[in-house]
């Protein structure tokens, strides 16, 4: 009996130092997200940056290609304005949807 007592306290004090391990080990855990989520954040306000410029670039670069097309007298021109101007929305619509994703205040 005294042999099944000291298993059973040794059981229990097992099992409580797993629960409260258990419980410190959330405490980091919250920690090690919040520091990953602002890293992530610093992260992908670079490349949102990055990103807008190679849009301002893309769209500077068609609309000459699409000036030429007009001075020309190109047949396709109006097709490609309505195409250049369809791609700068999605690249807009993209950016923005990112910003809310990643930025939107909980």
């Amino acid at each position: 009996m005294k042999n099944l007592n000291s298993r059973a306290r040794a059981l229990m004090v097992a099992v409580f130092v797993f629960v409260f391990n258990s419980i410190l080990a959330q405490k980091n855990v919250g920690d090690a997200f919040q520091t990953a989520n602002e890293q992530l954040k610093s992260t992908v306000n670079g490349a949102l940056t990055t990103f807008q410029y190679i849009c301002g670039l893309g769209a500077l670069v068609g609309g000459c290609m699409l000036f030429y097309k007009y001075v020309n007298g190109d047949q396709d021109a109006s097709k490609k304005t309505g195409q250049w101007i369809g791609g700068l929305v999605i690249f807009v619509v993209v950016l923005q949807m990112v910003k809310v994703f990643f930025f939107q205040q909980a």
